[in-house]
């Protein structure tokens, strides 16, 4: 009898720990469910965060793009024309119009860093695209021949690439949505080089 307490005695011992090892087993895998459920909503609050905050910023580029003064400036520089880089220079160049050459630097560069923006991923192209931001293509096919002399004679190949590449994308898009899609060549005034 003593041999069957004993034996008893192991058993419960044994279930008990096998008990208790179930009980820490199933606590530490509840407890890293718990934790990567937090990390999950964490990632979650981040990512809408993040979500908020392009739009913030998308909203901002829109409303500075797009306000009275500067689509002013951006059917002056559309409605400029010349026939060859004298030309230009004569009617727009920096020298003999301060306005004119302000006007193309500051949104030039505001094209090129929401291009850098897009390169970079921080905002994507659909939704540029959808908030009108393929005005670009106008401006760029404008001024691409400008541009390019501008980067062969002064700046380099590097300069405006970012311009570049956004009109670039919402053309890609504006294609894909429109396969017959043609930059009326009105709005286009090439520089002739010498």
């Amino acid at each position: 009898m003593l041999q069957s307490v004993a034996y008893i005695a192991q058993v419960v011992g044994v279930v008990g720990t096998l008990t208790a090892a179930f009980i820490a087993v199933r606590s530490y895998i509840n407890a890293n469910r718990r934790t990567e459920e937090s990390k999950k909503k964490e990632q979650e609050t981040r990512d809408r965060e993040l979500e908020t905050r392009r739009l913030q910023l998308l909203t901002s580029y829109s409303e500075r793009l797009f306000n009275y003064e500067e689509s002013q400036q951006f059917v002056e520089l559309m409605n400029m024309q010349w026939s060859d880089w004298d030309d230009f220079e004569k009617k727009y160049g920096s020298d003999f119009n301060l306005h004119n050459g302000a006007i193309r630097l500051k949104v030039f560069f505001t094209w090129d860093l929401l291009g850098s923006m897009l390169r970079e991923k921080a905002v994507d192209a659909e939704t540029l695209y959808k908030l009108s931001f393929h005005m670009v293509i106008f401006l760029w096919m404008k001024f691409k021949g400008y541009i390019d002399y501008e980067r062969e004679h002064y700046f380099g190949k590097d300069f405006l690439v970012d311009f570049e590449y956004l009109a670039q994308e919402m053309l890609r898009i504006k294609l894909r949505n429109d396969p017959t899609y043609k930059v009326p060549p009105n709005f286009i005034s090439y520089i002739k080089r010498n």
